[in-house]
């Protein structure tokens, strides 16, 4: 009997990209936060939303939701909220 083997191995995928650079302070920026739809993840940024805006009173919050924890944002969401803000932070749950 013969058998056939499968290897679904390829090359990595090589790509580059390059940091954002950093704001010097959040005070008065617009900071973009995803809740990535996992349970919790909501419960995380209330808590980085009221801690951030504890240490920094003049910034804007802007959220979004994935609508999954498996896909990203859509690019339409993305694009709106990288035109609104200057920082963003992900929250993850579980």
């Amino acid at each position: 009997m013969a058998y056939t083997v499968l290897e679904p191995i390829d090359r990595p995928v090589e790509t580059s990209f390059h940091l954002a650079p950093r704001p010097t302070s959040l005070e008065g920026l617009t900071i973009g936060l995803i809740d990535n739809s996992k349970r919790n993840s909501d419960y995380v940024l209330k808590k980085i939303m009221s801690k951030v805006q504890e240490r920094y009173p003049n910034i804007s919050l802007e959220v979004v939701k994935k609508p999954s924890a498996s896909h990203g944002i859509p690019d339409v969401t993305a694009k709106e909220l990288g035109a609104k803000v200057q920082a963003v932070i992900a929250g993850i749950g579980d």
